[in-house]
């Protein structure tokens, strides 16, 4: 729970949207306080969580997304296509 606390809020949130859902007088302000609660929950989960070395983690994904990305998935259709000489 050290590092999990932002979930809480998450719940919270989740809660709150499903409530303006299914309320039979719809509010929007409410659906709006939901998903602001939503992501401040989640950015807060990101930032107690970069302190547990998953911050690591999330950089080698992002590394290798980037070679996966350099070593030309589809790089020759994509030249063909818009390259006409």
């Amino acid at each position: 729970m050290k590092y999990l606390w932002p979930v809480l809020l998450l719940g919270i949130a989740v809660g709150l949207y499903e409530y303006s859902i299914n309320s039979p007088r719809r509010t929007g302000g409410l659906s709006a306080i939901a998903v602001i609660l939503g992501v401040v929950s989640i950015t807060l989960c990101v930032f107690s969580l970069m302190g547990t070395g998953v911050i690591y983690l999330i950089g080698i994904v992002f590394i290798a997304a980037g070679i996966w990305l350099i070593t030309g998935r589809g790089r020759t259709r994509g030249w063909k296509r818009w390259y006409r000489s």
